[in-house]
């Protein structure tokens, strides 16, 4: 998963799956799942079919032990990140109008059915809490790796 964003993004997706089953492996939380499995979804079937490319080595200069490092801690943050907003999309929802009691169609049925939004608040916050120093630990790695293979701490170049 080192190579390319088709890589990148499988890689994303599953440690977002490994972080809800983490975060939502209490019974109550379990309804959740579906909204954590729909940008999931969304995430493969753009990678599968826009962004898929053949597994190819990487260029000399980013052959390096910083490669693995870098990737992995960066999907890790990512992939605890999509369950946070995930979380917060729907402490927002039930905060709206969506989340009114009076309503009776479908979709104030689904929102009725989560929980309440202090829960889904906490959810988002904790997530939130651990995945930044993650995904910025792994924002550290790619700087140092870019001052070994190019001689600069950051570049405005696509990955």
């Amino acid at each position: 998963p080192w190579g390319n964003m088709y890589e990148f993004i499988n890689l994303t997706s599953f440690c977002g799956l490994v972080a809800g089953a983490v975060v939502l492996r209490r019974p109550q939380y379990r309804s959740l799942w579906v909204f954590v499995l729909v940008p999931v979804l969304i995430l493969l079937t753009v990678s599968g079919k826009w962004l898929y490319s053949h597994a190819a080595p990487v260029m000399p200069a980013l052959q390096s032990y910083w490669l693995p490092i870098h990737v992995s801690v960066v999907s890790l943050g990512s992939g605890v990140f999509l369950v946070a907003g995930v979380a917060s999309i729907l402490f927002l929802s039930k905060m709206s109008r969506l989340g009114d009691p009076d309503r009776t169609d479908a979709i104030g049925r689904i929102v009725a059915k989560l929980p309440d939004a202090q829960t889904l608040d906490r959810i988002a916050y904790r997530t939130t809490i651990f995945a930044f120093p993650i995904f910025g630990f792994g924002v550290i790695f790619g700087a140092i790796w870019a001052e070994e293979a190019w001689g600069r701490y950051w570049g405005w170049d696509p990955k």
